[in-house]
C-alpha cells in the first residue's frame, strides 16, 4: 500500500478524524487526486531524519522537513521494500473516485463491420458518431437497372397496350364499317329486290318469288345455256346469242338445267340482223332435245304467234297454233330493245311486251320443263341478242 506524505490517517472517502490540526496543511487540499498508484519500484518511505544529502547548500529550505515531491527531482532507486501489488484489473479501484463503478455499467462499444475503433479506456463513443457503413457501387448501380428495367418495361407495356388499344379500335371500326357496307348491301338488294316483285306481281299476276336473275354474260348462273357457234347459240360481248342461217327455219337455244312448272319468264331482246320477217322469241316447259316445247316468235314489226310442237317432222316442224297477232306495245325495227315475257300457271298462258299484256290463252300440253329463247329466219340470216333472263316463281 502506498503512503500518505500528510498522515498515515487522513481518508478522503470517510469523515474527517477528530484533529486539532484541521483544515489540513498546505498542498493537501481536500478533494484533490490522490497520488498515483505506486509503480514496481515504489518502495517510498519517509527518508530518515538528518541533512539531506541530496540538498543544494545554496538553495533555501532544501531539508526533508520542506521537501516538495512535485519539484524534486525523481526518487532515489527503490529500497529493498517489497512492493504492493496491483489490484486486479477487471475489478475497478474502490477507492478511486474516477474510477467506474459496479453499479452503473456502461453500454459495450458497439462495433461495426470493418470498423475497429482505438482502445480508449472508459470512453463509449456515442452512436451518432460512429461511422455509417458505405452503400456499395454494386448496390447502387443494382438499383439503378432495376429503375431502368421499370420505366423501360412500364413504357413497353405502355406502348403494347396503346398499340393493341388502337389495333382494336381500327378493326372495330373496320369491322363496324364493312358490317355498314354488308347492311348497306343486302338493304339495297332487298330493296330492289322487293322492288322487282312488287313491279313484276303487278304486271304479271301472282310474280312475287324471284328465282332467277341472270345478266347473261356467261354460264354461272347454274342453268347451263347452250354455248356452241356451231349450233348458233354462245355467249358474246356480255349477251347470249341465237342465229339462224337458214330460210324459212328457226333456231332454238335451251337452258338445259332449268325446269319450271308455274312461273313468268321476262327478257330483253334485240333484233340485232335481218329483215322485217326476222324474228326472236321464247320457248318454254320445254324439252329441247325432242323438239318439245311451246314456242313464241315475234318479228321486227311486231307480228306473234304462240304455237305448241310436238315434234321435229316437216320444215317448220310439227307444230299446233295457239294464237297469232300483232303486239301494239312492240318497238319495231331492227336494233331496238323490247322486253317479253310470259306467265305461265297450270293451263293459262299469258304474253306481254315492255309489261304490256299482249294475249292470253289455255292449253295443257306441257305441264313442266326447260326455258329458253330462239332466232327464226324466213328471207335472211337473222341474229338476236339477249341480255337479263328473270324467272319467278308462281305460289
Amino acid at each position: 500500500m502506498s503512503q500518505n506524505p500528510n498522515s498515515g490517517d487522513y481518508n478522503p472517502y470517510n469523515p474527517n478524524p477528530s484533529n486539532p490540526q484541521y483544515p489540513p496543511a498546505p498542498n493537501t487540499v481536500y478533494g484533490s487526486p490522490p497520488p498515483p498508484p505506486p509503480g514496481p519500484n515504489s518502495g517510498y518511505q519517509q527518508p530518515p531524519s538528518g541533512p539531506n544529502p541530496y540538498a543544494d547548500p545554496n538553495t533555501p529550505n532544501s531539508s526533508y522537513g520542506s521537501y516538495n515531491p512535485m519539484s524534486v527531482p525523481p526518487p532515489p532507486p527503490a529500497y529493498n521494500t517489497p512492493s504492493t501489488p496491483m489490484p486486479p484489473a477487471l475489478e475497478p479501484n474502490p477507492y478511486d473516485p474516477y474510477a467506474q463503478t459496479a453499479m452503473s455499467p456502461q453500454p459495450p462499444t458497439p462495433t461495426y463491420p470493418g470498423y475497429n475503433p482505438p482502445s480508449m479506456p472508459g470512453v463509449t463513443m456515442p452512436p451518432s458518431m460512429a461511422p455509417q457503413p458505405k452503400r456499395g457501387r454494386g448496390m447502387v448501380v443494382l438499383i439503378s437497372v432495376i429503375v431502368l428495367i421499370l420505366l423501360v418495361g412500364g413504357s413497353a407495356i405502355g406502348l403494347v397496350a396503346y398499340n393493341n388499344n388502337q389495333n382494336t379500335l381500327h378493326a372495330n371500326a373496320t369491322a363496324t364499317a364493312q358490317a355498314i357496307v354488308n347492311t348497306t348491301a343486302i338493304a339495297n338488294t332487298t330493296a330492289t329486290a322487293n322492288a322487282q316483285a312488287t313491279t313484276a306481281a303487278s304486271t304479271y299476276p301472282f310474280s312475287n318469288k324471284l328465282i332467277l336473275n341472270d345478266p347473261l354474260v356467261d354460264n354461272s348462273k347454274g342453268v347451263n345455256w347452250d354455248n356452241n357457234k356451231d349450233n348458233g347459240c354462245f355467249f358474246s360481248g356480255s349477251a347470249y346469242h341465237s342465229v339462224d342461217d337458214q330460210i324459212k327455219t328457226y333456231n332454238t337455244c335451251a337452258a338445259t338445267k332449268a325446269d319450271y312448272t308455274d312461273f313468268t319468264f321476262q327478257i330483253q331482246m334485240m333484233i340485232k340482223s335481218g329483215d322485217d320477217a326476222s324474228a326472236g322469241g321464247l320457248i318454254f316447259r320445254a324439252d329441247n332435245t325432242n323438239d318439245k316445247f311451246y314456242r313464241l316468235y315475234i318479228d321486227a314489226q311486231g307480228n306473234y304467234g304462240l304455237l305448241v310442237s310436238v315434234d321435229s317432222t316437216g320444215s317448220n316442224g310439227n307444230a299446233r297454233d295457239l294464237k297469232d297477232g300483232v303486239a301494239s306495245s312492240f318497238e319495231t325495227g331492227t336494233g331496238t330493245t323490247n322486253t317479253i315475257a310470259v306467265v305461265v300457271r297450270g293451263d293459262q298462258i299469258s304474253f306481254y311486251v315492255n309489261q304490256q299484256l299482249v294475249t292470253s290463252v289455255t292449253d295443257g300440253t306441257y305441264t313442266h320443263g326447260q326455258i329458253g329463247v330462239l332466232s327464226q329466219d324466213l328471207g335472211s340470216k337473222t341474229e338476236v341478242v339477249y341480255t337479263n333472263a328473270k324467272v319467278w316463281q308462281l305460289s
